[in-house]
């Protein structure tokens, strides 16, 4: 008699539990970067790029350019993570946005709004907007460890 195993998936929820703003500009990744450090007092820094297997791009993964920046004293991170690369787009329903910031740490209301105004105060800045993480059908290319 042959032995019958249950097939068993794993199951694993990723929290989306971070501010995101979507950012519309024609400035290259390191020079936005500046401009957002002058104008929020932060550090952003270059990173390893983020690399991700996108299912439209047939040579295998691609990778876009990620700038963070780690508060240790607030328990905040910023990140700064480009939306296109020569090879595909990271969120393909926002491709309007070129770059997302993406804030984990705990806000208040006109702390975000403060944040936004900054932004749109740059000049080279034609479009700034937040966005719900939650309600991105392709979020699951957010997942990165840094």
């Amino acid at each position: 008699m042959p032995l019958i195993m249950k097939k068993h998936s794993l199951v694993s929820e990723y929290d989306f539990d971070f501010f995101m703003i979507g950012i519309s500009c024609h400035l290259k990744d390191y020079r936005l970067a500046w401009f957002i450090n002058s104008m929020l007092e932060i550090n952003l820094e270059k990173r390893d790029n983020h690399t991700v297997l996108l299912k439209k791009n047939a040579t295998g993964l691609s990778e876009f350019s990620l700038f963070s920046f780690e508060e240790e004293e607030n328990h905040s991170q910023y990140l700064l993570l480009a939306n296109h690369s020569d090879t595909g787009v990271l969120l393909q329903e926002m491709k309007q946005f070129d770059f997302f910031l993406i804030i984990n740490a705990t806000l208040f209301d006109n702390q975000m709004k403060l944040i936004i105004e900054n932004l749109q105060k740059i000049n080279s800045i034609l479009f700034v907007k937040e966005l719900n993480p939650n309600t991105i059908k392709s979020k699951n290319n957010l997942i990165f460890d840094i």
